[in-house]
């Protein structure tokens, strides 16, 4: 893989300075499922339900959310740690909903964008795999 300069955008997001960005700006890291490129950008992510709830603000001026269609593995950067994630679109029904009023209560300058219909990605801790039972057999 062919390492590519860091945007100002992704190394402030994951920097002390975030705090000029928000206080729930992190880095979101994925490989692309169809390309295959490695993929990098802040997002605003707010703590909800053992997990992090992305508002795609704007979403017709992007596409990388469509990434999230299917469960797909990611990397959530904040200042403390990197959290191995596993992240999928929320389907509207009460969860959606739920999802989308923690985002608001959390970051009400959201609320702008924030509304129903706007496309919400949630991520969920990724759990260990678990070892082949072949592992450790001669």
């Amino acid at each position: 893989m062919v390492a590519r300069k860091r945007r100002f955008s992704d190394r402030l997001a994951a920097s002390p300075l975030r705090r000029l960005t928000g206080k729930h700006t992190v880095l979101l890291e994925y490989v692309a499922p169809r390309s295959g490129a490695s993929v990098s950008l802040p997002v605003w992510a707010v703590p909800w339900a053992g997990g992090w709830v992305v508002v795609v603000g704007k979403a017709e001026a992007k596409t990388w959310w469509k990434a999230f269609r299917r469960e797909l593995p990611a990397t959530i950067v904040d200042v403390r740690s990197r959290h191995e994630v596993v992240g999928r679109l929320l389907a509207t029904d009460h969860v959606y909903y739920d999802a989308l009023a923690a985002y608001v209560a959390a970051i009400p300058a959201a609320g702008r964008v924030a509304k129903p219909g706007v496309p919400i990605v949630f991520f969920r801790a990724r759990l260990p795999e678990a070892p082949s039972p072949l592992l450790g057999r001669v």
